[in-house]
């Protein structure tokens, strides 16, 4: 009797022969009624099982047994299943921010933990990753993940819940709807009851979060803690812990928590890195960033193209005043990761700050054309406008880019505080700065800005604190000690005018100090070279300005801010040609990209004629217009506007314009609306 036993799986509603029978083995049974085969796998005639057959014909689908992957190790076998459940667990308690931080690095291509996984399993675990990124509202990288999974659809099994479990899941719906209107507290209160009822770590993740989101970190971290001796994995949690939470009771803690959760961690995703980046962890934590950086470029070596890590070593960077390695850092990021904004606005003011507009210029094309109604998008535009000095326009960018109470992005109120404390009035600029402190405070932009407006509202003192507060959360670096350094200058020039007698230089002797150990840890950290030049021209002191100021354009070669000093600095001299020579320089040196036509100016300038016709004809769009092509048929008197170098780009024109329109409809602007979510990122 011939016997055929085939192993099917279902893709695109057709059945894939898997695996076929090879040789007969015998009779088997108590009463013979069985034949033993030796099935192997179609393509891997390694992978091999022995089965029981009762009949000639008999067809399993092969995914329904774990153990049918019977040419890999029991032991590798373990090690997988514990990683797809890792995520699956994570996913079903809907921690998303883990679930993507675990996924990522996953997704690299070169990491231990993909040798141990299957393709079944892979594609589990990218399934896993791409419902949260859709969750968190990365839906063309979520799309992105899942097309490039290499196996038909499966699902996550559904558990059967009693009445007790529906009745709690009915009432979670009411915290998430409390949550997505911004009633945090009200969240908060239902979420303490319903714990106390039933405590499950779905509940307790989603409380830990709405402590954090008001700022209650003490409640959050010891929440977060009892989440980790669960999930051990969950790598963005424990990150955000030791971030919000590293007091000597959780430093006392964490050689505990590396010996009985560390070591299952390690052995799951691959000992080569894990060492190196629980370390490159705590060295941050610890505010010894630079050791921290060199942990990370070991972990970057092992996981090549990861973007979480190259993020985090994009923000360590600037936190150590390697300003132009952070943009390398951002641009492999971009170039690994295209299809997720995160960050993307941050690497704008970057290269903004680097006077590499054109490089700026190019991502915010990309946010517009594939993220058009981000909060990177709203932020990244913000940024451009108080690069052009367009001040008013760009707040209103910084507004709608502070995305939702429910989440919050971190960019959008840093750029908006930063706007109104260059504007007229820099008072106002304090609650945003405050509420961007507490969404992260260990970003040194917030101190820097905060320092500038307790200074032009003459609080020095607070001033000074602020500064010394900024050292103690980040540590000891190029930006730090600049920033302290040029509130000690301040002070000492306000109490010489107001004394009216000369100084005896020890406050300036300790800010060149300052600058100098600065440059010693950043040697091209340019508020530090700013600052110092100024120091020296103060003192009269110009052939070091001379000196130093042409090391650096030496690295900076075009930079119109330096060569602008360097000019005084020849007046000053009294080398007029030299004067005149960099007088033509800083001319040649002005932004181009200004003059273009894809620059960010000319498009403004469409963008504003474009608006004010479409004010009434968007605000009359049904829904169902807001989606067809009634948008195409803008006024001619607004086309007429657009000069003919810009027509290529009229979409993302008429994209601009639509995010200043007062449509009625706002479903497509909440669309990637999506948080800062990195808790590492400063």
């Amino acid at each position: 009797m011939e016997i055929v036993l085939k192993y099917y799986v279902c893709a695109m509603d057709k059945s894939i022969q898997l695996a076929k029978v090879t040789k007969i083995l015998g009779r088997t049974g108590s009463q013979g009624q069985c034949t033993q085969v030796r099935v192997e796998f179609i393509g891997d005639p390694k992978r091999c099982i022995i089965r029981n057959v009762k009949g000639p014909n008999e067809k399993r689908v092969v995914f329904d047994n774990f153990e049918s992957w019977a040419g890999v190790p029991s032991h590798e076998h373990a090690m997988a299943a514990t990683l797809v459940e890792a995520l699956q667990a994570l996913l079903l308690n809907e921690m998303y921010d883990d679930v993507i931080y675990l996924g990522s690095i996953v997704e690299t291509k070169d990491t231990m933990c993909l040798t141990i996984l299957g393709e079944r399993e892979h594609y589990e675990a990218m399934q896993c990753y791409a419902l949260a990124l859709f969750e968190r509202g990365l839906y063309e990288k979520a799309k992105f993940v899942y097309q490039t999974a290499t196996i038909s659809k499966t699902f996550l099994k559904k558990e059967t819940i009693g009445l007790s479990e529906a009745y709690l899941e009915h009432e979670f719906r009411i915290v998430k709807s409390f949550i997505n209107v911004g009633c945090l507290n009200e969240a908060v209160g239902l979420l303490e009851s319903l714990i106390a009822k039933h405590r499950s770590f779905k509940l307790l993740a989603c409380l830990a979060d709405c402590y954090f989101k008001v700022c209650d970190d003490e409640k959050a971290v010891n929440i977060s803690k009892e989440i980790l001796g669960e999930f051990p994995y969950a790598l963005y949690t424990l990150v955000r812990v030791l971030n919000f939470g590293m007091s000597d009771e959780v430093k006392n803690k964490i050689e505990t928590w590396t010996s009985k959760n560390g070591l299952k961690l390690r052995e799951l995703l691959g000992e080569s890195w894990f060492d190196d980046w629980f370390d490159a962890q705590i060295e941050i934590t610890s505010r010894n960033l630079l050791n921290g950086l060199m942990c990370l470029k070991k972990v970057a070596e092992v996981l090549k193209e990861n973007a979480v890590i190259l993020r985090q070593l994009a923000a360590v960077s600037k936190l150590c005043g390697f300003m132009i390695e952070a943009a390398d850092y951002y641009q492999k990021c971009f170039r690994f990761d295209p299809y997720n904004p995160e960050d993307l606005d941050g690497y704008i003011a970057l290269l903004l700050s680097l006077n590499r507009t054109k490089d700026a210029e190019a991502i915010l094309w990309h946010l517009i054309t594939h993220f058009k109604f981000s909060v990177q998008t709203y932020t990244a535009l913000a940024y451009f406008c108080r690069y052009s000095f367009q001040i008013e326009e760009g707040f209103s960018y910084a507004k709608k880019g502070q995305g939702t109470v429910n989440m919050p992005h971190f960019e959008g109120y840093l750029i908006a505080g930063i706007l109104l404390a260059e504007g007229p009035k820099p008072k106002e600029a304090i609650p945003y700065l405050h509420k961007a402190l507490c969404m992260n405070p260990r970003r040194f932009e917030v101190y820097e800005t905060i320092v500038s407006v307790l200074i032009k509202l003459k609080r020095y003192e607070d001033a000074k604190e602020t500064a010394t507060v900024c050292i103690y959360r980040i540590g000891s670096t190029a930006p730090t000690s600049t920033l302290h350094a040029k509130v000690i200058i301040h002070m000492e020039i306000i109490d010489s005018n107001q004394d009216n007698s000369s100084s005896d230089g020890k406050s300036l002797r300790e800010a060149t100090c300052s600058l100098e150990s600065a440059l010693k840890m950043s040697p091209y950290y340019l508020p530090a070279i700013y600052t110092l030049v100024d120091l020296y021209i103060t003192k009269s002191e110009y052939e070091r300005a001379e000196a130093y100021l042409t090391s650096v354009l030496s690295v900076y070669k075009t930079h119109p801010e330096l060569l602008k000093v360097m000019r005084e600095v020849k007046w000053m001299m009294g080398k007029l040609d030299d004067y005149d020579q960099f007088t033509a320089m800083v001319e040649d040196a002005k932004p181009s990209s200004l003059n273009e036509a894809m620059s960010f100016n000319a498009v403004q300038n469409a963008l504003r004629s474009i608006s004010s016709s479409l004010e009434m004809e968007v605000g009359s769009l049904t829904e169902r217009d807001e989606n067809n092509e009634n948008l195409e048929n803008l006024s001619e008197d607004a086309l007429q506007t657009v000069t003919p170098e810009t027509v290529g780009v009229w979409p993302e024109l008429r994209y601009l314009a639509l995010m200043n329109a007062p449509a009625r409809n706002t479903r497509n602007r909440r669309q990637s609306m999506n948080s800062n979510r990195s808790p590492f990122n400063p």
